[in-house]
């Protein structure tokens, strides 16, 4: 899990459920909590941050149980408020399993914006805000479940590394420019 930290910008940070990320479309697009705890520094910037710059995700992963798992996309990029943010990934590697594949070219959706494909409005089901389709594999700002949170999709999850909707303890997303 260990990575070279020069030039990665950290935008997501999970580790104890202190702030809550059940918030709507105003605080996603340009961020909340405190970089020294949890916090999404926001749409906006991850926007900035990836526009005409070829760059690269970085998801890192942490279960109750101590295993760590990671994903890397090439290609990653968010559009402007215009797209309503949609994400754009290339290529997967990794040991975590390909869990963001799906949300791949879609807008992002909160519960006071809803812009998934779904009949209802996955971020309120999935008590979250992501990049969701007909919802999604990912939840990675889905609701902190502790230790207990199995078979929940409103948890913070990733379907294809734990094979369940299994409540993840840490997730750390980042990003830098391709080198």
């Amino acid at each position: 899990m260990s990575t070279d930290n020069a030039g990665w910008t950290v935008f997501q940070r999970r580790f104890d459920g202190s702030v809550n990320f059940y918030r709507g479309w105003n605080e996603y697009e340009n961020g909340f909590g405190d970089v020294g705890g949890e916090y999404w520094a926001g749409l906006r910037l991850l926007h900035l941050l990836t526009s005409g710059n070829p760059s690269i995700l970085r998801v890192e992963l942490e279960a109750f149980d101590g295993d760590k798992a990671y994903a890397e996309y090439q290609s990653f990029s968010v559009g402007d408020s215009s797209s309503n943010y949609v994400l754009t990934i290339g290529s997967y590697s990794g040991n975590a399993g390909d869990s963001l594949d799906y949300s791949n070219i879609r807008a992002f959706t909160t519960y006071d914006r809803d812009h998934d494909s779904s009949g209802g409005n996955c971020a309120e089901s999935a008590q979250g805000a992501w990049w969701y389709g007909s919802c999604a594999y990912s939840n990675l700002n889905g609701q902190y479940l502790g230790p207990t949170g199995t078979n929940d999709d409103s948890g913070m999850t990733w379907w294809h590394w734990k094979s369940s909707w299994q409540s993840l303890k840490t997730s750390v997303m980042k990003v830098r420019r391709v080198q």
